[in-house]
């Protein structure tokens, strides 16, 4: 897996936020070509399982919580509309550590 960032744009709260995951310290290194203007620290990540339990008001989605501010979302459900003995497994992060950004637009 490679380090990478993820924008998450929010026209409401009029902020955008940047997730980085940045697990083996490699974003935003300098360069023989260019020296970063800022540093991302490396993310902390999880060492320990927190709590586990089905999302509110589902009994096909689990959630799990992490230590260090990470948690997943973990989903079985029909990978076709079909009767087909398919299924499809999703994962979803529910929450990482992030950068907000504030837009100072009117």
């Amino acid at each position: 897996m490679k380090d990478y960032h993820k924008i998450v744009s929010n026209d409401n709260k009029k902020m955008t936020l940047i997730h980085t995951f940045n697990l083996h310290g490699t974003l935003n290194k300098a360069s023989y070509i260019k020296v970063s203007a800022f540093d991302v620290p490396a993310a902390d990540t999880s060492t320990e399982i927190l709590a586990m339990r089905f999302k509110k008001g589902s009994k096909t989605a689990v959630e799990i919580y992490m230590d260090n501010g990470w948690s997943f979302s973990f989903r079985i459900h029909s990978a076709s509309t079909l009767i087909q003995p398919s299924l499809k497994f999703d994962v979803q992060c529910i929450s990482v550590s992030h950068i907000e950004c504030k837009w100072n637009r009117k």
